[in-house]
C-alpha cells in the first residue's frame, strides 16, 4: 500500500483465512492477505492487521486507493474488519460468500476457477453500464414492435470490434490477463453471443449460426507465424512481461498476440531481496 495500484484488478485486496486460497489468488494475478485467528509471528491476525493499518494511516500511504474484500470463512473476523474499514473511511467490501465451504479452491488444479470467480466479483463493481450495448440493436422487429429475429451480422460486427480475440484455423483465442487462451469448442465466444440476445430468443441453433459466421471473418484470422510477436527474450508473467536483460517489468500488450504465459506474477524486486538475504 506504499504505492498506487496498477490497474483496476490490483485495487482489490482479498482478505482470506486460508493460506492455499491466498496463494491461488496471488497466482491468478490478484492481491491477497492471509489472516489467522491468533498471531503466530508470521501471518497477521485480524487484530494485528488492523493495528498495522492504523500505524501507516497518516504516513503518506495509499490505503484509500484500495478496496478491501473481507472473504474470511469466520464471521467474526469479517465483522471486525468491516467495522474497522467503516470507522477509518476505507472501502471495505463483503466477500464472505466467495470461499465459504469452498476449501477445494485452495488446490492448484482449481486456480482457473478462482481466477474466474474473482473476475466476476470485481465486475460487479467495475462494469460501466455505458459500455453495455443496447440489445435491441441486435434484433429484428415487426411493425408492432415484436421481436421477429436476430441480426446475425450486427452481433458479429460488434464482437469483432469490441472483443479481443483472433482465430487460427477454426479455433478462437480470447485475451485474458496478458495472454490469448485457446477457446476450446468456442465456449467463451458462444457465451458472449448468448449475452447479446434476448433471453426468449436464445436457441442453440441461432448461437451456432452466429458463431460459425464470426469465426469465418477474414479480419480476425491469423497465421501461426503472426503469433508471439514480443521480443524473444521477454518472459510473460501474469503481471506483465519481464525483460531479463534490463530487469524491467513491462505492461502487457494484446498487439503482440502472445499465446504463452507463466501462470503467476513475478516481482523482480522481491527476487533481488531474496538473493541479498532479505532486509536486516
Amino acid at each position: 500500500m506504499e504505492t498506487n495500484p496498477e490497474g483496476t484488478a490490483q485495487t482489490y485486496i482479498f482478505l482470506v483465512d486460508n493460506q492455499d486460497i491466498a496463494l491461488n489468488i496471488v497466482m491468478s494475478g490478484y492481491q491477497a492477505i492471509c489472516l489467522v485467528q491468533e498471531d503466530d509471528g508470521y501471518y497477521f491476525s485480524a487484530d494485528s492487521f488492523i493495528e498495522e493499518m492504523r500505524s501507516i494511516q497518516f504516513t503518506g500511504s495509499c490505503q484509500s486507493a484500495y478496496h478491501y474484500v473481507t472473504a474470511c470463512t469466520v464471521k467474526w473476523m469479517n465483522d471486525k474488519l468491516q467495522t474497522f474499514f467503516k470507522d477509518v473511511g476505507l472501502d471495505g467490501k463483503a466477500g464472505w460468500q466467495l470461499f465459504k465451504e469452498k476449501e477445494y479452491l485452495g488446490k492448484l488444479d482449481n486456480q482457473k476457477e478462482v481466477e474466474i470467480l474473482l473476475e466476476q466479483y470485481i465486475l460487479r463493481f467495475e462494469r460501466d453500464p455505458k459500455e453495455e450495448p443496447e440489445l435491441s440493436r441486435f434484433h429484428l422487429f415487426d411493425a408492432k414492435g415484436n421481436v421477429k429475429g436476430v441480426r446475425d451480422m450486427e452481433i458479429v460486427d460488434y464482437l469483432v470490434e469490441n472483443v479481443q480475440f483472433f482465430v487460427v484455423g477454426i479455433t478462437p483465442y480470447y485475451y485474458e490477463h496478458g495472454v490469448f487462451l485457446e477457446d476450446h469448442d468456442g465456449v467463451r465466444m458462444k457465451y458472449r453471443i448468448q449475452k447479446l440476445i434476448y433471453r426468449d430468443q436464445v436457441q442453440s441453433g441461432v448461437i451456432k449460426r452466429i458463431y460459425n459466421l464470426l469465426i469465418t471473418q477474414p479480419k480476425v484470422h491469423r497465421e501461426a507465424y503472426e503469433l508471439n510477436k514480443q521480443p524473444v527474450r521477454w518472459i510473460n508473467f501474469k503481471n506483465g512481461y519481464y525483460d531479463p536483460v534490463t530487469g524491467e517489468m513491462l505492461e502487457h500488450n494484446p498487439d503482440y498476440l502472445t499465446i504463452n504465459q507463466i501462470p503467476f506474477p513475478y516481482y523482480p524486486e522481491d527476487c533481488e531481496q531474496v538473493l541479498q538475504g532479505g532486509e536486516n
